[in-house]
């Protein structure tokens, strides 16, 4: 069900502290409940950018760990603003929530561009094939323009040294 946090009295002070909690710790550490209260706060508010550039400024694409929970974390995010898209679809108009849960204009798609074309630029395996299955998982969240950018930075920057990356699975999981 819709709630409005906004209009919760002390929203603003949990929102304030949220955001520091989360920008002080790499996404490895994170409690599972902030990561579920990050969770309920994307139901009603559009806070997507904020904490995308929280996980990717906190996060090392040296460190598999760090990448690995950065891009799982991303994904629940990601999930649940699929699965409240798909909830609203079925819904009457008149009883949509009043929040649109797709990622809006707002969203920085040039920071989170540039974020994934750093874990496309690495060499590490496991790090490509988080980037390439979170971006295969979530490519229909974007709006078409912006995925049409996306698929362009790919095939420019990307596509013959993932297809002819030495490890097989990359170059299968790419293909």
């Amino acid at each position: 069900h819709f709630f409005a946090w906004p209009r919760l009295p002390g929203f603003t002070t949990l929102l304030t502290c949220t955001l520091l909690e989360m920008s002080a710790r790499p996404p490895p550490l994170l409690a599972e409940p902030l990561v579920q209260l990050s969770n309920q706060l994307l139901r009603c508010t559009h806070l997507h950018s904020v904490l995308v550039k929280i996980v990717f400024h906190r996060c090392s694409v040296h460190d598999v760990r760090a990448v690995s929970t950065t891009l799982n974390l991303m994904n629940s995010w990601m999930t649940a603003l699929l699965h409240r898209l798909q909830e609203d679809r079925m819904r009457p108009a008149d009883a949509a929530p009043l929040s649109q849960p797709l990622l809006r204009s707002t969203f920085d798609f040039a920071f989170f561009f540039r974020g994934m074309a750093v874990l496309f630029d690495s060499e590490h395996v496991q790090v490509l094939l988080k980037a390439c299955e979170f971006l295969y998982r979530h490519f229909d969240l974007l709006p078409d323009h912006q995925a049409d950018k996306m698929r362009t930075t790919m095939l420019r920057g990307c596509l013959t040294r993932l297809q002819l990356h030495w490890s097989a699975e990359v170059r299968s999981f790419f293909a």
